[in-house]
């Protein structure tokens, strides 16, 4: 008489394991790039946030609302202030408006890049209009979105034509 035996066999488990793996090395890379579009997306969604307060505290404050950007090859940084002088987004309580603190930087999102046409540009009451800009967003994966600012002071959030398009925006 035979007994019936419950579990896995080695080799059942064997193959799980190798169907696990193999699933995982798929899944990983794209995981990676996904991340990095979300923070990509972040970035400048948040920039373009930013940039529509300014504009709206421009007109509201009637007020001259700066942007300064800094950026080296790794680390990078802007803010937004009501201080004529302008503001180091680097420093602490340096960039604010109505006394509340407005910088963003390169920690809250990793492996992006940044590039700013300009280093500071501003928008003007009484219309919120503004100075030309362009500021680009790059993931670890090159993949790119553009925050474009014209001298009406509309803000723009779109993705250049070509390798860097990133699906979901319209495109430069």
């Amino acid at each position: 008489m035979f007994q019936k035996s419950f579990g896995f066999t080695l080799i059942e488990m064997m193959v799980t394991v190798a169907i696990a793996a193999i699933l995982l090395a798929v899944a990983i890379p794209s995981f990676t790039q996904m991340m990095d579009k979300k923070r990509l997306e972040g970035a400048a969604e948040s920039l373009y946030a930013d940039l529509q307060l300014a504009q709206s505290e421009a007109i509201k404050a009637n007020k001259t609302i700066k942007i300064s950007f800094y950026t080296n090859s790794t680390v990078w940084c802007y803010g937004l202030t009501d201080n004529t002088a302008g503001c180091n987004c680097q420093a602490l309580n340096s960039c604010m408006i109505g006394g509340i603190q407005r910088t963003v930087s390169s920690d809250e999102f990793q492996n992006i890049t940044i590039s700013s046409s300009l280093p500071t540009f501003s928008f003007s009451p009484p219309r919120g209009t503004a100075n030309t800009s362009k500021i680009e967003f790059q993931s670890a994966s090159n993949q790119t979105l553009q925050v474009k600012v014209s001298g009406f002071g509309r803000v723009k959030l779109c993705s250049p034509a070509g390798a860097g398009n990133l699906g979901g925006y319209p495109v430069c």
